[in-house]
């Protein structure tokens, strides 16, 4: 048995020697590190006995977060976002499928009893004990090693353009958001401003200066107007539950008042943009795919190297029948060596095409990403140039212009000069620029929140 234990500590040491920590390992495990901490999840874990006797609404408001401003619920987001949460696991199993990549065969142990002992000259045989352990080619387990270090390479990619897509899923409604609010106050405005006229009108009718008309039509447009505000607080609501959701928080979590966020008045140049779209998250991931295509190029070439196995054999052996045999019940111990011939090279050929036939995939990928990227840039230029372009001239010239115009037809109109229908026509108008005022300022936002995603940084 000690002779045994001897071959049997070979396979042993070169199990452990495949257990190393790797370069790729190493390296892998810093930049999952930099990833930061997952997401939590939304749901509190039960609670434990001694906090079964706290009332329900204050565990509810313990589980639910103060946001005081879009950079808190921008954190939050970070912290609660389900989406985020799955792709950071995701970059974790693929960070852990690293080591699992190097291991090596498991060994095989065998036993076998003779049913029917086999005589020797130094006793019968009557049990064997072996075992085999298997090793690829060297090179083999490297090349594995680097397919999965490949692999975990485009999960953080991949988290990280989630990463941004999420800022820009909470932003765009968040922008949105601010814009209805101030319509709305837009609306309460132009609202106080005919509450004005209708008084006017209703003194008129009585002294019989106008017809009833000009008040029923007053009456109606003001209807209108708190129709419409009411629609808006339908929309905000539906626009704050998509808020809340992409923020992994509950659908209780008191929002702070949205706003617009500051923007820049200008975009650098579009040569400078193109440049720093090689920062571009979902570029980089599709990199990272086309590096772990290649790798499993070099992993399918690996195939057609042969891989090696050691093994011993312990013979139990009893005493000799015949007296005074030497070496009598001596066991019997055989070590043994195998090689796997790689003998089907069609196959082996077939699965290195495969192979490649996915890098090229992911090149095609990765061209389209690049390509749609660059339409998304000048789209995004475009709109920016243009609202920025219309906020001066809704600011300098036509609000300003409207405004005084408004204000003239309703001194008029108190004073009998003006008709209705001027100063109807007027407020729709003033209503109609600042509405596109803000729609202008919005698409500033959005076009800012837009190129901050597509660049994977902030834009000053």
């Amino acid at each position: 048995m000690r002779r045994l234990s001897a071959f049997c500590v070979l396979p042993i040491i070169f199990s452990l020697a495949g257990g190393c920590v790797s370069a790729h390992e190493r390296s892998s495990r810093r930049a999952f590190e930099a990833l930061g901490p997952a997401p939590l999840a939304r749901q509190a874990a039960p609670p434990r006995d001694a906090d079964r006797e706290a009332p329900v609404e204050a565990v509810a408001e313990a589980e639910t977060p103060e946001i005081a401003d879009l950079p808190a619920l921008l954190v939050e987001a970070a912290l609660r976002s389900p989406a985020l949460r799955a792709a950071w696991y995701d970059a974790q199993a693929a960070d852990y499928a690293i080591p699992v990549s190097r291991r090596l065969p498991e060994p095989v142990v065998t036993y076998g009893v003779f049913l029917r002992q086999v005589e020797t000259r130094v006793g019968p045989q009557s049990q064997r004990l072996g075992v085999m352990q298997g090793f690829p080619w060297p090179a083999r387990l490297g090349r594995a090693a680097g397919a999965a270090a490949a692999r975990a390479e485009a999960a953080r990619r991949r988290f990280e353009a989630l990463r941004h897509q999420v800022r820009r899923e909470i932003r765009r409604p968040w922008a949105e958001l601010a814009v209805l609010n101030a319509t709305a106050a837009e609306l309460r405005a132009i609202d106080a401003v005919l509450e004005r006229v209708q008084g006017s009108a209703r003194a008129r009718v009585a002294v019989g200066m106008v017809g009833a008309d000009d008040l029923a039509r007053i009456t109606l447009r003001r209807a209108e107007l708190r129709e419409r505000e009411a629609s808006l607080a339908d929309r905000a609501a539906a626009l704050a539950a998509l808020v809340r959701s992409a923020a992994g928080l509950g659908p209780d979590t008191k929002l702070p008042e949205p706003s617009l966020e500051p923007v820049p008045a200008a975009l650098a140049p579009m040569a400078t943009l193109r440049c720093a779209l090689e920062a571009n998250p979902e570029i980089a991931a599709a990199v990272a795919e086309i590096e772990v295509a290649s790798a499993e190029v070099s992993v399918a070439g690996s195939r057609r190297w042969p891989e090696f196995s050691l093994g011993a054999d312990w013979t139990v052996v009893g005493e000799a029948r015949m007296p005074g045999v030497m070496d009598s019940g001596k066991d019997v111990v055989m070590v043994s060596a195998g090689i796997r011939v790689p003998l089907w090279s069609r196959s082996y050929s077939a699965e290195e095409d495969a192979a490649q036939a996915r890098v090229e995939s992911a090149r095609a990928r990765r061209d389209g990403v690049l390509q749609r990227a660059e339409a998304e840039l000048a789209r995004i230029v475009a709109g920016h140039t243009g609202a920025t372009r219309r906020v001066a001239l809704y600011e300098s010239e036509l609000l300003p212009t409207a405004h005084a115009a408004l204000n003239a037809a309703m001194v008029g109109y108190e004073a009998g000069r003006t008709s209705l229908n001027s100063v109807a026509d007027l407020e729709e108008s003033v209503l109609r620029y600042r509405l596109a005022l803000l729609e202008a300022r919005a698409e500033q936002v959005f076009a800012v929140v837009d190129l901050e995603r597509l660049l994977g940084t902030e834009v000053n």
